[in-house]
């Protein structure tokens, strides 16, 4: 299901770990899913939240990106959940540029003056 056509089917991305749920609770499987990604999503938030802490980041831009972060992680499940593929690649990468300008800003304090921060 995930190849359609020996292609990556970004509309069904994990129907392979639960083919028979998929199609009972489509719902379910799906929020089950959005789930799982915010899971895996720990592994990079929790190194950029300690990048922050570590390297001084501001805290209002700390608490400016986490913040977006969160709206974004939340669109993201709801897109999840309702099918659309294109809106949770949307919401997802947000999130993601959120978590590498927490990087970035934290490695390279220079990059902030676009924020307007010295």
């Amino acid at each position: 299901h995930c190849l359609a056509g020996g292609h990556y089917d970004n509309h069904t991305p994990r129907v392979l770990k639960g083919p028979a749920l998929s199609e009972e609770l489509p719902a379910v499987y799906r929020l089950q899913c959005a789930h799982n990604n915010s899971i895996e999503c720990l592994a990079y938030v929790t190194p950029a939240f300690w990048m922050a802490s570590a390297h001084e980041l501001p805290p209002p831009l700390c608490a400016k990106l986490s913040l977006f972060l969160l709206a974004a992680r939340v669109a993201y499940i709801a897109a999840y959940v309702v099918n659309e593929d294109f809106l949770r690649t949307a919401f997802f990468v947000c999130g993601i540029a959120s978590i590498v300008e927490l990087c970035v800003g934290s490695l390279f304090p220079e990059t902030l003056t676009r924020y307007g921060y010295p």
